[in-house]
């Protein structure tokens, strides 16, 4: 059994992230939203795969009418290093 656990501790993986964003009403249809991040991975088995990743986000949409069941156009680029 102990050998069971010592295998299962070896497999863990941990991820931590954190995100902030902010967002601009510009008219009554149209948003632009942006937001930063950053993200922590570390594999205890495997060497070489921890990583550290900065995040980037801006976005902007339209929205095409009136009510929460309008469709919306949304251009967007996201970017992780």
């Amino acid at each position: 059994m102990a050998s069971g656990r010592r295998t299962f501790s070896r497999r863990c993986q941990a991820q931590v992230g954190v995100e902030t964003g902010w967002q601009r009403q510009v008219s009554a249809r149209r948003r632009i939203e942006a937001s930063v991040g950053f993200r922590a991975e570390t594999w205890s088995r495997y060497g070489g795969l921890d990583r550290l990743a900065p995040s980037a986000s801006v976005a902007w949409s339209r929205k095409f009418g009136l009510g929460p069941q309008v469709p919306r156009l949304v251009v967007a680029v996201d970017g992780e290093w």
